[in-house]
């Protein structure tokens, strides 16, 4: 993904089988604003959707953005971390309408891993 805004992981290795998954996860994305992949631990949900976020990235000019669950304690700490992973300062402002400005006139892809 060089060159392009974002944080998204790298790929630590090549995507092996799966491929049909891959397609109908890439088709989705192309015609949906909101896609789940789901799975049973470690059955590659995560690799899935990052693998498929560097596959269609150049469709999304203001970038493809990785929020992790791990980095959050509470439920209600969802936004500021969402706006520090999109490098969004927030100042004096409700981080909620500080997100939804930032968010309205950009079109990008945010991975948000593991809400379950």
């Amino acid at each position: 993904m060089t060159g392009r805004a974002g944080n998204l992981p790298a790929e630590i290795s090549n995507f092996v089988g799966r491929r049909r998954e891959r397609a109908d996860l890439r088709r989705l994305l192309a015609v949906s604003r909101l896609v789940t992949v789901t799975g049973p631990p470690g059955v590659g949900t995560t690799r899935m959707a990052i693998a498929a976020a560097n596959r269609v990235a150049s469709h999304h000019p203001h970038g493809v953005w990785y929020v992790s669950r791990a980095e959050i304690d509470e439920p209600d700490r969802i936004a500021s971390v969402t706006a520090a992973a999109l490098g969004v300062s927030v100042q004096d402002r409700s981080v909620v309408e500080v997100l939804i400005e930032h968010l309205r006139a950009r079109r990008m892809l945010i991975v948000f891993d593991n809400f379950e």
